[in-house]
């Protein structure tokens, strides 16, 4: 929780100051920045960002000839306290984790003003400037487009604020067996492109974030996130290997299972001190729908927390409760993946829901009506041991950011969460981690509110969004208003499978999967099938999905409409964030309006066919026509969209070719991420196979 500092607090400062005035000040303009020579370099570094910042904003910033803290007539201090540099005392509070705690101070005398930045350690000592930054008016929003105003928004009364953040450990994923852009640098070391790999690290860091990646390259940034404060992660995978993730049991290594299990840990875990894991992670699920016996499983886990309780107490474990349905296992009668319920206590558990879901209302993906059951896997399990809530921001493979679709309901969702589980951060849920597979369409502000939601519970998703908005001057209010109201028509239309069936993508490898059981999400059917529909089948589309679709193509639009009747108040700096929200909403609106055409032309074709009316066999015709039209105008606003792509070149986000074959990445995918987003893949795939079933009908 933010907490004021206690009013005698304030009574030290106005009895110690005397030089300072109590009335509201202005500002300095000329600036000193103030850090002890042997700071560490994680604070060095936030000092440096700081400086650069203010001098963005307008203000001139020289070289410190003194250390003197002392509150000056017409200078402005910001004072990096530490190692040996001191601020004000402060009455201490008690906090769970002082090390993540920061404190931010200011006094004015004058014109002048001095600002004590603190922290209880490495990584609150940078919060604290950032967040300083944070009330002048600086968003970190996405790692390579941030937002710096024209001038601060200073404060008229002294800024104090300590905060120490309510979830312990807070994360997003760079999910790289995705075909993501930092992968070339992450995974590929690709010398070209390490400063984004770095800037992402900085990014996680301005946010708030505690865990994050440990480093990148080699050499000066092979330890990169460490040196920024984020510990140090292990892991392995126990069976598998999922999108090329690599296993470490052999089926042909005649040795126990135990003594190939410790033979990785200790691989891992026996090195220096300092290059010894703080956090240890492992999967045990060959894949997200296949199992191994329950009664193996378990004992495996047990072994896995016991070595590490006798041998690395201080290390936290942690293995994944994936959200996949499943049937009761063989012996423990439970859904497989909540078998370490059953291991010791000192094995946590990270809580993975899927795709813009949440915990209390319908979620009809891999296999489930709903995520109920991992909430009450949380509720039984966060009095006895470690739990991470574990959402996603974006899957990407046939469904939201590759259609694409904006999903501001995704903001909601995990504010949802977050304000449904917070009663358990008194217990043992202590992390936050938001799974993310890519950045462009919006996707970043799922990671960033989620960073911010989880640093403070008493943040919402609508403040969050009014963070978004702000930069965009007088349009932001409007804009804000549209997001609210995107938000409540998703609300309204995408928890029923039967319609959200009809605004997702398909492919071949998604609907092999369906048909052996394995459902990711609902699927439209297919062209060819709709022509052997009944009369039933026919009269449900008219009359259900056709009008719903027809009424959220009509409510995009309007949301679009609106956006673009305040476009020319936007401000210049923050015209791409305002067009990407723009675009993103009226790409929604034309999926809807083209998935209504083109499984519309099949409906009438099939009445065509029954009724053997050569007109509604043109009416169809029609119908396909423009649906394909309709795929153009989709095409367009994407290429649109491209241009305000953050990272280039653009082949980092949408190689692989008209056909998805011929990209060369880490990954076994031979596409990246946008491909079919670049190529309207899930559109122009269902024109074809309509044409061809059109075309095959007349045979």
């Amino acid at each position: 929780m933010r907490i004021g500092f206690p009013f005698s607090y304030l009574l030290l400062l106005i009895a110690a100051g005397a030089a300072c005035d109590s009335k509201p000040a202005p500002a300095a303009n000329d600036w000193r920045v103030l850090i002890a020579s042997d700071a560490p370099e994680g604070v060095q570094i936030a000092a440096r960002d700081l400086r650069e910042y203010l001098g963005q904003m307008g203000q001139n910033v020289a070289d410190p000839d003194t250390l003197d803290t002392r509150c000056e007539e017409g200078v402005g201090k910001v004072v990096f306290v530490g190692n040996g540099l001191r601020g004000p005392e402060v009455i201490a509070e008690d906090v769970d984790d002082p090390t993540q705690t920061y404190r931010i101070q200011e006094q004015f005398c004058g014109d002048g003003r001095v600002v004590f930045l603190s922290g209880g350690g490495l990584l609150g000592r940078q919060y604290a400037a950032y967040e300083w930054l944070h009330s002048l008016g600086v968003r970190f929003f996405h790692p390579e487009e941030e937002f710096v105003p024209a001038a601060p928004g200073w404060a008229v009364a002294p800024y104090r604020e300590q905060h120490t953040p309510d979830f312990r450990y807070r994360s997003v994923t760079l999910h790289l067996t995705h075909p993501l852009e930092l992968g070339d640098a992450f995974r590929n070391g690709d010398e070209r492109y390490l400063e984004d790999a770095r800037r992402y690290i900085d990014w996680q860091v301005k946010n708030l974030a505690s865990v994050g990646q440990n480093g990148f390259g080699e050499g000066e940034f092979r330890n990169y996130g460490v040196m920024r404060g984020f510990p140090r992660q292990g892991g392995f995978r126990l069976y598998g290997s999922q999108q090329g993730d690599s296993s470490i049991l052999d089926p042909d290594d005649p040795r126990p299972d135990t003594e190939q299990i410790l033979e990785a840990i200790e691989a891992q875990m026996e090195v220096p001190e300092d290059e010894r894991p703080d956090i240890f992670g492992f999967n045990f699920d060959p894949s997200e729908f296949t199992e191994i016996d329950d009664e193996t499983v378990v004992r495996q886990m047990t072994f896995i927390a016991n070595t590490f309780a006798e041998r690395y107490p201080d290390v936290l474990l942690n293995t994944t409760n994936h959200g996949t349905h499943g049937e009761p296992t063989e012996n423990y009668g439970v859904r497989y993946y909540d078998l370490p319920k059953f291991a010791p206590e000192n094995l946590g558990v990270r809580v993975h829901t899927l795709m813009f879901y949440d915990l209390f209302r319908p979620a009809p993906v891999y296999g489930n009506e709903n995520f109920h059951n991992l909430r009450e896997f949380i509720e039984e399990e966060a009095p006895r041991r470690d739990i991470w809530y574990y959402p996603e921001a974006a899957w990407w493979l046939t469904f939201d950011i590759a259609i694409p679709l904006y999903l501001p309901i995704t903001i909601e969702a995990r504010d949802r969460d977050i304000q449904g589980l917070r009663h358990l951060l008194d217990q043992n849920l202590t992390g936050h981690r938001t799974f993310g597979s890519g950045h462009e369409w919006g996707y970043w502000q799922n990671e960033y509110c989620s960073l911010r939601m989880s640093a403070d519970v008493d943040y919402r998703w609508t403040d969050c969004v009014a963070d978004i908005t702000a930069p965009m001057g007088d349009a932001g209010e409007e804009v804000a208003d549209v997001i609210a109201d995107a938000v409540a028509l998703q609300d309204r239309d995408l928890f029923d499978a039967e319609l959200l069936a009809y605004l997702v993508g398909t492919d071949p490898e998604t609907e092999t999967a369906a048909s052996v059981g394995v459902v990711f999400h609902p699927l439209p059917p297919a062209p060819e099938a709709m022509l052997r529909w009944d009369e039933a089948q026919l009269r449900d589309f008219e009359q259900d999905i056709a009008p719903r679709l027809e009424t959220v193509g009509r409510d995009y639009r309007s949301l679009t409409e609106r956006l673009n009747a305040i476009a020319s108040n936007v401000p210049e700096s923050s015209r791409n964030f305002f067009e990407e929200i723009r675009d993103g909403l009226e790409t929604f609106a034309i999926r809807a309006e083209h998935q209504r055409l083109v499984y519309g032309s099949m409906v009438t074709l099939r009445r065509s066919l029954l009724s053997g009316d050569a007109a509604l066999r043109t009416q169809a015709e029609e119908e396909l026509a423009a649906a394909e039209t309709s795929t153009e105008e989709a095409i367009a606003v994407v290429a649109r969209r491209e241009s305000g792509y953050r990272y280039q070149p653009l082949s980092r986000s949408i190689g692989g070719g008209v056909d998805g074959t011929e990209d060369e990445n880490w990954t076994i995918y031979r596409y990246r991420y946008l491909n079919r987003t670049h190529h309207g893949y899930f559109y122009t795939r269902i024109d074809q196979l309509a044409r061809e079933a059109l075309d095959g009908s007349s045979a």
